[in-house]
């Protein structure tokens, strides 16, 4: 029978290579991460699992309660589970079981994980309890100018024209 394998892996350059071999954002990387961590005056923490030849990464702020007991959220942003694609929603919710019950044994009382609106999107965990705070607006930024323009509602136009009329500018650059 297949078990999970769990355990802690420093957030570093290693990390950020192991990321780079999923669907991943800012949110995922040691540098956000570690200012995440200051920011939230906890210690950046990866958790790695393994499962069936598959791979759960997870960034995480520890934050000390006492000598004995701590706490975890994810990274401010998006920093969800990143996860190989052909899982299915039985083995994710597995692999998150033994994750829980691993950090559980370390020391943890709680976590609080903030999904990736696109990352995570067609996944509901049923490990723990899921809330909907709101809706994320998505941009494709490879749209024209004119093309995001023309998506935009009527009540969005009319405030946008009325701070251009009370001196507000906006800037349309092209990176390279």
């Amino acid at each position: 029978m297949d078990t999970v394998q769990v355990d802690f892996i420093a957030i570093d350059t290693d990390w950020d290579k192991k990321v780079s071999n999923h669907h991943f954002d800012i949110y995922h990387l040691s540098g956000w991460i570690h200012a995440s961590a200051t920011v939230d005056k906890g210690k950046p923490q990866g958790v790695i699992a393994h499962y069936k030849n598959k791979e759960v990464l997870l960034p995480i702020i520890i934050r000390d309660i006492d000598s004995a007991c701590w706490d975890a959220t994810s990274t401010y942003g998006y920093g969800g589970p990143l996860m190989d694609k052909t899982f299915t929603d039985a083995e994710i919710d597995t692999v998150l079981d033994e994750i829980k019950a691993f950090l559980f044994e370390k020391g943890c009382v709680s976590l609080f994980m903030r999904l990736h609106p696109i990352i995570n999107k067609e996944w509901i965990p049923t490990v723990g309890k899921a809330l909907t705070h709101g809706l994320t607006l998505m941009s494709d930024l490879s749209k024209s100018e004119e093309e995001h323009w023309s998506e935009t509602q009527n009540r969005h136009r009319r405030g946008i024209k009325k701070s251009h009329k009370n001196g507000c500018r906006d800037k349309n650059r092209i990176l390279d």
